[in-house]
């Protein structure tokens, strides 16, 4: 990051921040998990929010820790188990987080509370991310289905059903394209979304219709 902090984690409950430029460890030794100590702790995840101030770290104790990127000291702390995903939204003050019961969380990272629970995955969520206006949330599983969950009226307000699940997906936000990886195939396919006029537009003037999506594969 631009503080040019390396973050570390170790499987015997450790966390640490490492300067890149004076080559020397800022914090080393602390416990993620403070609850038990004595026994070992795996670190699952940790994510830096797109201003490098915020760390979000995940510890298979089901401790979520938000850190302070500037003093380096934890801001606040939620136990929520069996997490396995986490994403920030790059323009407003939110994260995603997917659950192994195949649920989503919305969440405030101030205070860590949960806003918006999202329900309809039948297996694991393999990634999130929100699109370039943060008005939408795209959740993809190993259930083979795509779904776009609308963050204003809490719903999941369209959904692409696939022949094999989806590995990864890159978001290029300037051309409304997603590049798809999938389960069992060569190569990438390359998907482009349109804009379209929601009819109840008090609250979102556009929409993203999947079913409009035009595929290329190469």
């Amino acid at each position: 990051c631009r503080l040019n902090i390396l973050i570390v984690s170790f499987e015997d409950n450790m966390i640490s921040f490492f300067d890149l430029i004076n080559q020397k460890f800022l914090f080393h030794g602390k416990n993620h998990n403070f609850f038990d100590s004595n026994f070992q702790c795996r670190i699952k995840f940790c994510e830096v929010d797109p201003s490098e101030v915020l760390l979000l770290s995940y510890c298979s104790h089901g401790i979520l820790n938000l850190w302070s990127l500037i003093d380096l000291k934890i801001k606040k702390t939620l136990v929520l188990k069996g997490l396995n995903f986490l994403k920030w939204s790059t323009l407003r003050d939110l994260f995603s987080i997917s659950t192994v019961e195949f649920k989503i969380y919305l969440c405030v990272p101030q205070n860590l509370h949960i806003i918006r629970v999202f329900s309809g995955h039948l297996k694991k969520i393999n990634g999130l991310f929100f699109t370039n206006n943060d008005e939408y949330l795209v959740s993809f599983s190993v259930d083979k289905t795509l779904k776009i969950w609308d963050l204003f009226e809490n719903i999941c307000c369209d959904q692409v059903k696939f022949s094999f699940f989806p590995l990864n997906i890159w978001n290029n936000d300037k051309t409304n394209s997603l590049f798809m990886s999938h389960e069992n195939t060569i190569g990438l396919s390359e998907w482009t979304w349109f804009p379209i006029e929601k009819k109840n537009a008090n609250k979102i003037s556009e929409s993203f219709s999947l079913k409009n999506f035009n595929c290329n594969e190469f």
